[in-house]
């Protein structure tokens, strides 16, 4: 994989001695010189103004010499350094920020970890680059972003982590642009790039499979509304027909009662059993109409939700046989354009439905890093991975979304355990 590194072996002999000079000087001037100067400006200035007071001899003031002129005179005193000095003299201070920055052992890393690193630390600095890159397409932000572009446009003082990490964003510009090429793939390179008519077609389709997935959830909410009412007027007839059966109950007693009445044996009074059995007999059909109204009202509900469900499952249908279909495309594209990528079961069936052309576009990139890395699990950015079971790899899409692989490497294989997009 090309890191920084690469980029940093094209920088002329002027250069190296401009940027070791810069992280030299600014640190000394950030921690030290301007300091110490301004302190005895301030004590110097003070004891003018006693010995004015007696008519002694007035102390000149030590001029303060510029951040830019103090890089200009240290890259001066590296001119007897040859080449591989000065390349390792400014590995040197990378590493030493590093360590300041909470990664150990720095030194020992292999090139291509310490250039992950770096460059992670660097965009910390600067402002628009996104920690859900790649490390290439990090670097390359980088170098597109970063408005520190000499000594003087270091705004001092700065907090010790942020000093560091813009020295860092400093270096990795510089390596990147002396690189000279992009540093990450061509989009035309791609196995899923599409030009013309087939972009064109593919995109309608995602179009048409897009539209399907939101009707599909408009329909889901729709079935669960409608399951709702369903549940309730089920309910509701229910009760209606219990309060059917106990009128009915009430009916029979009273016509009973009426009827034994006329045969002498009940001493009731006739005429308000009569009432009570009419109003009985009203309510009796209030609660049938009712009950009719709900179950109707129900049935109504139930052809309304079971045409909803058909329309469901045909356009999942149509989505299943075209995901499908999509799925196979991208298992054989990527099982020949990345040899060393494998994926664990249900992995591309799931890219596949979550990720549109543009973004399988990005999804590609990251693989493309991952597979020419000599050590894949090196992209893993966080600096503490002994207790880890698998590494991350984080990657930016043109859409706005982030994206995660999480993968796990094992004898130069490297098996994608999931990818993961935002919402």
């Amino acid at each position: 994989m090309v890191t920084i590194f690469d980029g940093m072996e094209k920088l002329t002999e002027e250069q190296l001695r401009r940027e070791v000079a810069m992280h030299e000087q600014i640190r000394l001037a950030a921690f030290a010189g301007q300091t110490v100067k301004k302190a005895q400006k301030a004590s110097i200035r003070l004891a003018n103004k006693i010995t004015g007071l007696v008519g002694a001899k007035q102390f000149e003031e030590p001029d303060i010499i510029p951040i830019t002129e103090q890089v200009a005179l240290g890259a001066d005193a590296l001119q007897g350094c040859d080449r591989e000095d000065l390349i390792a003299h400014l590995r040197d201070e990378l590493c030493l920020k590093l360590e300041k920055l909470g990664v150990k052992d720095a030194m020992s890393l292999t090139s291509e970890r310490q250039s992950v690193l770096v460059t992670a630390k660097a965009a910390e600095a600067v402002e628009g680059v996104s920690s859900y890159l790649t490390p290439l397409r990090k670097a390359q932000e980088i170098a597109e972003k970063n408005t520190v572009k000499e000594a003087a446009d270091f705004k001092m003082p700065l907090l010790d982590s942020k000093l560091q990490k813009t020295l860092l964003a400093h270096t990795v510009m510089m390596c990147v642009q002396a690189y000279g090429e992009p540093l990450v793939p061509q989009e035309n390179t791609l196995p899923g790039y599409l030009e013309g008519i087939k972009k064109e077609e593919y995109e309608e389709q995602e179009k048409k499979a897009e539209t399907a997935q939101k009707e599909n959830a408009d329909f889901d909410k729709e079935c669960g509304e409608l399951e709702h009412v369903m549940e309730m007027k089920k309910n509701q007839a229910k009760t209606q027909e219990s309060m059917v059966i106990s009128l009915e109950e009430k009916e029979t007693t009273l016509l009973h009662k009426e009827t034994a009445e006329q045969d002498g044996t009940v001493a009731d009074d006739k005429e308000a059993v009569g009432k009570i059995l009419v109003e009985t007999r009203q309510k009796l059909e209030e609660c049938r109409n009712r009950k009719r109204e709900y179950e109707e009202e129900y049935y109504a509900k139930k052809v309304e939700y079971e045409l909803l469900a058909q329309k469901t499952e045909e356009n999942q249908k149509k989505l299943d046989e075209w995901y499908g279909k999509k799925a196979q495309v991208l298992k054989e594209s990527w099982k020949q354009a990345f040899a060393r990528l494998e994926w664990k079961d249900g992995v591309i069936a799931e890219a596949a439905r979550n990720f549109n052309y543009a973004q399988l576009l990005s999804l590609e990139e990251a693989y493309q890093e991952l597979t020419m890395a000599e050590a894949p699990e090196d992209l893993d950015e966080s600096t503490d991975l002994e207790d880890r079971k698998y590494n991350i790899c984080r990657f930016g899409m043109e859409t706005g979304h982030a994206g995660r692989i999480a993968y796990r490497v094992k004898d130069n294989k490297i098996l994608i355990l999931q990818i993961q997009k935002s919402k």
